[in-house]
C-alpha cells in the first residue's frame, strides 16, 4: 500500500512512517461506520442530483458506485470535474463529530479507484467554511495523510464528505477502507514546528498606500475570452476592451481582474492599461508565473511582464493565476519579494476560489480574499467572513461573489435580492474590496465553459449587472468610510432595534429577519442594519434613548446617497425594508459627521463628473450646445458641498435633456438598446436550450445570432463616432430583426 502526504506536509516531509501509524491516537471510521454514511449531501446540489448512486460492502471496504451515463454532453466537459456522487456525514447524527483537530490535526483516507475514470475528492466543513481537495487517482490501495489546521485554524471539523467524480458518461466506483483523524507523529510535530518558526521569521508584506487609498469595486474578465469574443464580434481588441471598460465605468465599477493575462503580449497589456486609465478603471493582471522554473525563467517573466508597468496608474495589483494551494505556498511566498523588487507601488495579492489554504496565506500577502459561491444561502457570507477575515491580520480582505452559471447549472444565478443581501452582509462585516465573477463569457455552444455571465457573449447586460451598478454607486461614495472602520462585536445597549417578519416570508428558521452590525472607527461608529429576507418586506424599529449618546448625531448614509439630502435621523424610527435592503447609520459628533458628509459628497460629485463626461464626449461629436452644462459644472467647487451636489444633479439632468433633444443620438441609441435587450434574451434562451441537451439545435441558432451581434457591436461604435444620422435606419432594421 502506498502511504504519502498531501498538501503542505508534502513540502515538509517525504512520506509518513507506516510502522507507527497504528500506535497514534486516532478517531477511526472503518467500513462498519462508512456503510451507514449518507449518499446524499445535506443540501441537494444539482451536480449530484439525479445521478444514481449506491454504497456496497466489499470485504474490508465500502464501495461508492455512481452511474453517470445519463449526463448530457455539454454538462460533462472532459477537462472539468463537475458531477459527483458522495458518501457523507452531513445531516447524520454522529457522536464523534465535531472532531477536535487541535488534538487530531491529521486526516487520512485509505482508498482505491476501482474504475478507469474515477476521480476521488474529499471535503470537510468547519464553522464558517469548508475545505475541498482532490485526491490522487490510483487503482491500487493508497493512503493519503493531510494536516488540517494552520496556525490553529480551524479548531474543529463538523462534517466530512467523500466525493466520486467522473468526466465520462460511465459507471465509476471508489473503494474506501477507512478514514481517520489522528495525532501527529514526533517527526511530523518537529517538521511542523520548524516550518512555523521559519514562517514567523518571514518579513511581513510591505505596506502599500494604494490599498488604503483605493477601495476596489470590480469584476473579472478573461484575456483569452476577450480575444475570442472580439474576433467573433468583428472588433479589434482595443475596440472590445474600450466598450467593456466604458460599460464598467458607467456601472460605477472601478476595477477589473484579468485572468490569463499572460495570453496578452506586454505591448498589448500596455494599450489595455491606457484604455482602462481613460475610463478610470484599475487593472489586476493575473499571471501564470513559471513557478516550476525558479531562477532565470521566473526573473525574465517578472522583468518582462511586471517591471515595465511598475509606475502605471492603471495597475491596481498583481495576482498569481496559479491556484493558491498548500503545496504551492512556498513558491508563491518566494514570488512575493521578486514582485516587490520589480514594483514597489503595486502589491502581489492572493484571491482564493475556496477557503482551503487561506489560513496559511492570509498573513503573508498585502491583501487577500476568498470567493463565496453559496448564492442559495446568501446569509452564510456573514459567518464565512466572521471566521476568515480576522486571519488577514488587519490587512485588506476582498470578497469574490458569483455572477455566472457553469455548464452544470451551478451556482444559482443570483436574483437581485440575493446579490443585494450578500453585498450588504459583506460590507457590514468589514470587507475592503468586492469583485463579481464573471463579466463576460465565450458562447457556450462553442466552449461549454460558462452558460451565463453578467454581459454574456454579446456585451449586452443582465438584471444582475444593473443591480450591481446601483450598488456600486452607493459603495463607491461610501468607500472612504468603509476603509476607515472595522467590525466591532458589541453593540451599545442604548441602540435598541426590533423587527417583525412578514407573514409570507420563506426565511429559514435559524435566520433573524434583520441583522444589526457595528463598524467602529477612531472618530465614529457605523450601524449597518440589513434585512435578511429575500422575498418579502420586513418591519424594523429603531429606538435610541435621548438620554444616551449625548453629543452624538445620527445620519442615514444610504438615504443621503440616494436622495442627497443631509438631515439628522430621528432617534425613534420605523422602517419598512425591501428584500436585502440595508440602512447605514453614521454616529459621531457633529463636526465629524460634517467631515464624513463632505468626503462622501465629494465622491458622489467625482462619480457624477465621470458619468457626465461620457455623455458630453458623445454629444460633442454631434455638435450639441453644451454651454449651459459647462456653466453649471464651472460652479462646482465654488460653494458648499450640498450646493455642489445640486449643481451636479442639474448638470446630469441637462445632459440627459440635450441627448434626448438630438434625434440623431436618441433614436438610434434607443433602437440599439432594444436590440441589446433582444440579444440578451437570445443568450439566455440559448443557454436554456443547451441545458436541455439540445446541443446541435443550440449551435445552429447560435450561429444565426452571431451576425446580429456583430452588427450591433459595429453600430455601437458608429454611434459613438458621430454617425447617428447615417445609421438610424440600420438600427431600426436591426431592432426588428432581433425581436
Amino acid at each position: 500500500m502506498d502511504y504519502e502526504y498531501s498538501g503542505y506536509l508534502a513540502r515538509l516531509l517525504e512520506r509518513p512512517d507506516p510502522e507507527i501509524r497504528e500506535s497514534l491516537d486516532a478517531v477511526v471510521f472503518g467500513p462498519d461506520d462508512l456503510i451507514r454514511w449518507s449518499v446524499e449531501e445535506q443540501q441537494r446540489q444539482r451536480e449530484c442530483a439525479h445521478i444514481p448512486v449506491q454504497r456496497i460492502r466489499e470485504g474490508d471496504a465500502v464501495r461508492i458506485e455512481g452511474r453517470f451515463k445519463d449526463i448530457r454532453r455539454l454538462d460533462i466537459p472532459s477537462d472539468e470535474l463537475r458531477f459527483w456522487v458522495c458518501l457523507s456525514t452531513l445531516g447524520r447524527k454522529n457522536e464523534r463529530f465535531p472532531v477536535d483537530v487541535e488534538r487530531y490535526p491529521i486526516i487520512e483516507i485509505s482508498y482505491r479507484c476501482s474504475s478507469a475514470n474515477a476521480r476521488p475528492a474529499w471535503l470537510w466543513t468547519y464553522p464558517g467554511g469548508s475545505h475541498f481537495a482532490l485526491l490522487p487517482q490510483s487503482t491500487s490501495w493508497r493512503t493519503i495523510a493531510r494536516r488540517i489546521p494552520h496556525g490553529g485554524f480551524p479548531d474543529r471539523v463538523d462534517s466530512l464528505t467523500l466525493r466520486l467524480y467522473s468526466t465520462r458518461r460511465s459507471i465509476e466506483a471508489l473503494d474506501i477502507r477507512d478514514v481517520r483523524f489522528r495525532t501527529m507523529s514526533p517527526l511530523e510535530e518537529e517538521a511542523v514546528e520548524r516550518a512555523e518558526v521559519a514562517l514567523s521569521q518571514e518579513p511581513p508584506p510591505r505596506e502599500y498606500p494604494i490599498l488604503h487609498e483605493f477601495f476596489p469595486l470590480g469584476t473579472f474578465m478573461n484575456a483569452e475570452s476577450a480575444a475570442c469574443l472580439a474576433k467573433s464580434l468583428g472588433l479589434s481588441l482595443d475596440e472590445y476592451w474600450m466598450l467593456a471598460f466604458e460599460d464598467m465605468a458607467k456601472h460605477h465599477h472601478n476595477a477589473v481582474a484579468i485572468e490569463k493575462a499572460d495570453a496578452m503580449p506586454p505591448a498589448e497589456l500596455g494599450r489595455i492599461l491606457d484604455i482602462a486609465a481613460a475610463c478610470d478603471i484599475k487593472v489586476m493582471p493575473m499571471y501564470e508565473f513559471p513557478l516550476r522554473k525558479p531562477g532565470e525563467a521566473l526573473d525574465d517573466f517578472v522583468d518582462e511582464r511586471v517591471k515595465p508597468f511598475a509606475h502605471s496608474e492603471a495597475v491596481m495589483a498583481w495576482h498569481a493565476y496559479t491556484p493558491p494551494s498548500e503545496r504551492w505556498f512556498p513558491d508563491l511566498l518566494h514570488l512575493r519579494p521578486q514582485i516587490e523588487r520589480a514594483d514597489s507601488i503595486h502589491p502581489l495579492v492572493q484571491l482564493m476560489q475556496y477557503p482551503n489554504a487561506y489560513p496559511l496565506y492570509a498573513a503573508h500577502f498585502a491583501a487577500s480574499g476568498i470567493a463565496h459561491y453559496a448564492c442559495d444561502a446568501p446569509w452564510s457570507v456573514a459567518q464565512m467572513l466572521q471566521g476568515h477575515l480576522p486571519l488577514s491580520d488587519g490587512r485588506p480582505f476582498w470578497l469574490v461573489a458569483p455572477a455566472y452559471v457553469s455548464p452544470s447549472d451551478t451556482p444559482d444565478w443570483s436574483g437581485c435580492p440575493e446579490m443585494r443581501l450578500m453585498m450588504n452582509l459583506a460590507f457590514a462585516n468589514g470587507i475592503k474590496g468586492w469583485f463579481s465573477y464573471l463579466y463576460h463569457s465565450k458562447p457556450p455552444w462553442i466552449t461549454g465553459s460558462c452558460r451565463r455571465s453578467l454581459t454574456g457573449s454579446f456585451l449586452t447586460f443582465s438584471d444582475l449587472w444593473s443591480e450591481l451598478g446601483h450598488r456600486m454607486h452607493r459603495y463607491r461614495a461610501l468607500a472612504p468610510l468603509f476603509n476607515h472602520v472595522e467590525p466591532e462585536d458589541t453593540i451599545q445597549k442604548w441602540f435598541v432595534s426590533s423587527s417583525t417578519i412578514h407573514a409570507g416570508s420563506d426565511l429559514p428558521e435559524h435566520i433573524v429577519p434583520v441583522s444589526v452590525y457595528r463598524l467602529r472607527g477612531s472618530d465614529c461608529n457605523v450601524y449597518y442594519i440589513v434585512s435578511n429576507d429575500i422575498t418579502e418586506m420586513t418591519t424594523e424599529n429603531i429606538e435610541i434613548s435621548p438620554r444616551s449618546a449625548r453629543g452624538i448625531e445620527f445620519y442615514d448614509l444610504a438615504d443621503f446617497v440616494r436622495h442627497r439630502k443631509w438631515s439628522p435621523m430621528a432617534r425613534t424610527r420605523h422602517l419598512e425594508m425591501f428584500p436585502g435592503q440595508a440602512h447605514i447609520i453614521l454616529a459621531a459628533k457633529p463636526k465629524v459627521c460634517k467631515q464624513w458628509r463632505d468626503a462622501i459628497a465629494g465622491r458622489l460629485i467625482e462619480d457624477d463628473r465621470r458619468q457626465v463626461g461620457f455623455q458630453v464626449k458623445l454629444l460633442e461629436r454631434y455638435g450639441a450646445d453644451l454651454r449651459e452644462v459647462n456653466t453649471v459644472l464651472e460652479r462646482v467647487g465654488q460653494g458648499n458641498v450640498l450646493d455642489d451636489l445640486d449643481s451636479m444633479k442639474a448638470a446630469r439632468d441637462r445632459v440627459l435633456d440635450v441627448s434626448y433633444a438630438i434625434p440623431a443620438v436618441s433614436e438610434p441609441r434607443s433602437k440599439l438598446v432594444e436590440a441589446r435587450a433582444a440579444l440578451c434574451g437570445c443568450d439566455i434562451d440559448l443557454c436554456a436550450l443547451l441545458g436541455r441537451g439540445e446541443v446541435e439545435k443550440t449551435e445552429e441558432l447560435g450561429e444565426a445570432v452571431m451576425p446580429l451581434a456583430r452588427e450591433l457591436a459595429h453600430l455601437r461604435l458608429e454611434l459613438r463616432s458621430g454617425r447617428g444620422p447615417q445609421i438610424r435606419q440600420h438600427c431600426e432594421e436591426l431592432s426588428e430583426r432581433c425581436r
